[in-house]
């Protein structure tokens, strides 16, 4: 996230870098002149072909050499979502999301969602466990969290 965050204005970079702080992050596959080499751990032969297919998927028929640095940027997230077992890279970028169900061919459980997309699965998956507690009693009480209307839709890309 601090990548993306880079570009933000001196006097937001603070704030906004200690907010990411909290969240958790996975350090993928360096790529030079794009990883912060702090935050990025050795390509694997493994890594190197699904970063490839991953970049061509998202980008068909674009150079890397010569391709918008933020192309590269995108491929090496969700590549790096895919890595760690992610099921979904959560973003606005309608290119990306056009290429959702390709995705999910090649990189099978894996999907690209709309940050609305993420909440309504989200849910969904909430239902479904409060769903099998009810009907197993022995399993205890769910909290109540995340209580209706807690699962808000916020801008921005990730990975679930």
């Amino acid at each position: 996230m601090d990548t993306e965050l880079a570009a933000a204005p001196p006097e937001k970079w603070t704030g906004l870098t200690g907010a990411s702080a909290l969240y958790a992050e996975s350090f993928g596959p360096a790529v030079l002149d794009h990883s912060r080499l702090d935050h990025a751990v050795l390509a694997s032969d493994e890594d190197v072909c699904r970063d490839a297919l991953v970049f061509e998927t998202l980008f068909p028929g674009a150079d890397r050499a010569t391709c918008r640095k933020n192309h590269i940027g995108d491929a090496m997230h969700v590549g790096t979502a895919i890595r760690y077992g992610g099921r979904a890279f959560v973003t606005n970028e309608k290119k990306l999301l056009n290429k959702s169900a390709r995705m999910g061919e090649l990189f099978p459980g894996f999907s690209v969602w709309s940050p609305t997309q993420a909440v309504t699965e989200a849910k969904g998956a909430i239902a479904g466990v409060r769903e099998i507690y009810q009907r197993r009693p022995e399993l205890g009480v769910l909290p109540e969290w995340p209580a209706e209307g807690d699962l808000d839709v916020e801008a921005g890309d990730s990975a679930v």
